[in-house]
Formats: structure tokens, C-alpha cells, sequence
């Protein structure tokens, strides 16, 4: 790839309800050190003041971007469908994804561009990314999430290998993730029947169909962690959320079919475990559900034990 290779990149923003924070993601998406950026802002029928906030901000910032553009819907479609409408709308070759309440590092696009200058069969690539609790300050910061040590990265994985990997599970975090648009109409772009699941149908039909997803090991971006989003895992109080009923039919047409006897037999263990514990009012933070849940769970006891041992060295 030329070393003058300057493509135009989306910074596709998806909000709902994002006015409390959402400037502070449009903020961070003007301070690229990267220049050759449009903006895409796409709303799921916010009932607060998003677009409002959007298009004042906007009006102000434009001459920023190559383009500047924001979608709007008249009811809520659900995270794949805005996905969907954002990736339509982009005129750049690569998409950088982020919801309306995180940040881009002000290097990101600038490094992504850089990694795949340096190794141009990357189509799509995750990094690091660093959570933080509501408000943007040093003492907030939290983990940084580094992927690296995964076998999923292994220089050696190939696209087949990964695609075994997600069918078990789904190493890559989302927001890290800088990808070719073309590579994500290649497959489709987002399944609009599983409204709260926009990432893992697309990293299985991606290495399915045989590319494989990369590593940056650099912070691309800042995940903020509040109870307002709709990603929020869990109560504090409680062992586990609701969302495991909600992946059931993406888990029955995307994985389960693929995946051996033990597999299967492993997955309806534990979803059957998380129906009995909250049909019996055991969803608790308390040392006896505790007991009964991890001891339900031994294969993920032994998986936490050993990333921890091997995050470390």
C-alpha cells in the first residue's frame, strides 16, 4: 500500500437518548489528527433533545469534515437497523463505528490508517480500548481491555479458526473495531432480526466467509461505562442480566447448528440454569447464589482463572 495512501474514513456516530454525552463523542471525532474524515450521525428516534444537540453542533463544526450527515427515523428500530442506516449512508472506505456516549482517542484514525498502510491485507481490525465510569476524568479510568494475549489473534489463526472461535464465544469488543465498507456489504451488513445484537452475527458471516480480523495493539477509543446505556451488563445487586433470553434465537440459527453435541449440551446447561435461578428468584448478589451459580459454571471458572493467569504474563 502507498505510503501516501489517505482514504476517506466514516466516524459513524449512533445515538438514542445520547444528549447527555453525545457532544462529547462529536468532540472527539473533531480532534482527529487524521483529516480525511466525513461524519455520519444516526439517530434511532431519540425522545430527548439528541438531534437538536446534533444539528447545532454540527452547524458550527461542518467545515471540519469532508461531509457531515445526519439520519433520523420517525420510530426505534434497534441497534442492527441503525447500523444499517449508517453504513448505507457512509461514502468512506472504512468505518469507524461509536456510539453517542464514548470517545476516539485523538489518534485513532490515524492509527488504524498507519496499521493498515502496514499490512494491506487487513480488512478489518480491533484495538484496545480503556473503560471509564461516567465522567471523562483520569480518576475515572478503568481497565484497559487488550485482546492481544487472545488465541483468537494469533498471528497464525486463520479466518476458519476464528470463525470455530466466535461459535463458542465472541472475544472482539465492539467498539474497537475499524472496518472496510465494502467488506461489510460483502456479507450483508447488519442482521435487522436480532435488535440488540449488531456484532456477533457480522464477525461470524466476516471470518465465515473468509477474512480474517486483525489486531492494534493501541487505544483506539474510551468505553464509557453508565447505567443509562443500554448496555449496561447488570444491576449491581444481581448476578446476571436478562440478555441471555434475548440471544436465544440469534445463538439457534448463528451458532448452535454448528457447534458439536457437548457444545450444545454446555450452552443449554447454562441458559436453563440462568431461567432457574431468576424463575426462583436466585438472580441475587448474595453468597449462597453466588455458590449455586459459579458452581453451575465450572468451565467458566477454569476460563476466568486462566485469562487472568495469562493476561498477566
Amino acid at each position: 500500500m502507498k505510503e501516501d495512501y489517505n482514504p476517506l474514513v466514516t466516524i459513524g456516530v449512533l445515538t438514542y437518548n445520547s444528549a447527555k454525552y453525545v457532544l462529547e463523542t462529536l468532540e472527539s471525532a473533531k480532534a482527529q489528527t487524521y483529516k480525511n474524515i466525513e461524519l455520519i450521525i444516526s439517530d434511532d428516534c431519540s425522545t430527548d433533545n439528541t438531534v437538536e444537540l446534533c444539528r447545532n453542533w454540527v452547524a458550527k463544526n461542518k467545515d471540519r469534515f469532508a461531509r457531515c450527515e445526519i439520519l433520523t427515523v420517525e420510530k426505534n428500530t434497534g441497534i442492527p437497523a441503525n447500523c444499517n442506516r449508517r453504513l448505507r449512508a457512509s461514502k468512506g472506505e472504512w468505518i469507524k463505528g461509536i456510539a453517542g456516549d464514548d470517545i476516539l482517542a485523538p489518534d485513532c484514525i490515524e492509527n488504524f490508517i498507519n496499521f493498515v498502510k502496514q499490512n494491506p491485507e487487513a480488512e478489518w481490525v480491533n484495538s484496545q480500548v480503556q473503560y471509564f465510569q461516567a465522567d471523562f476524568k483520569p480518576e475515572r479510568f478503568g481497565r484497559l481491555l487488550d485482546e492481544s494475549y487472545h488465541s483468537f489473534y494469533n498471528e497464525n489463526k486463520t479466518p476458519q479458526e476464528q470463525y470455530r472461535i466466535l461459535l463458542r464465544g465472541n472475544p472482539i469488543h465492539a467498539p474497537g473495531v475499524f472496518v472496510k465498507k465494502a467488506l461489510l456489504n460483502s456479507v450483508g451488513g447488519y442482521d435487522e432480526r436480532f435488535s440488540f445484537i449488531e456484532d456477533h452475527p457480522v464477525w461470524l458471516k466476516l471470518t465465515k466467509s473468509g477474512k480474517k480480523c486483525f489486531y492494534m495493539k493501541k487505544r483506539t477509543i474510551f468505553y464509557r461505562l453508565h447505567d443509562s446505556s443500554i448496555f449496561a451488563t447488570r444491576k449491581p445487586n444481581t448476578l446476571f442480566n436478562s440478555f441471555y433470553k434475548k440471544r436465544l434465537n440469534f445463538d439457534k440459527e448463528y451458532r448452535l447448528p454448528f457447534l458439536g453435541i457437548w457444545a450444545k449440551l454446555l450452552y443449554y446447561k447454562n441458559y436453563y440454569l440462568c431461567c432457574c435461578m431468576d424463575k426462583f428468584g436466585l438472580n441475587k448478589s448474595n453468597f449462597l447464589c453466588r455458590a449455586l451459580y459459579w458452581g453451575g459454571h465450572p468451565i467458566l471458572v477454569l476460563r476466568f482463572f486462566f485469562r487472568k493467569v495469562f493476561s498477566k504474563n
